[in-house]
């Protein structure tokens, strides 16, 4: 399995749990295994790929979203 090519809007963090990935960023593709920490910053296109089966965890850090004043 895998993740075509995208962004996200916050930095990541990507820690493989189990097995090993196949991370893909700016024309790299690094293989990942299990006890890694990979941290990206927001809005930088990525891929990622599985094709051993490695399970990871995923981490996106969104800002907090302004809210309006009730009246």
């Amino acid at each position: 399995g895998g993740l075509p090519a995208h962004k996200a809007e916050g930095p990541i963090t990507v820690h493989v749990l189990e097995g090993e990935i196949e991370f893909s960023v700016g024309g790299s593709t690094h293989v990942l295994a299990a006890g890694t920490l990979f941290a990206l910053d927001a809005g930088i296109v990525h891929s990622v790929a599985s094709p051993r089966g490695g399970m990871f965890l995923l981490t996106v850090v969104q800002k907090e979203r302004e809210s309006k004043a009730s009246p």
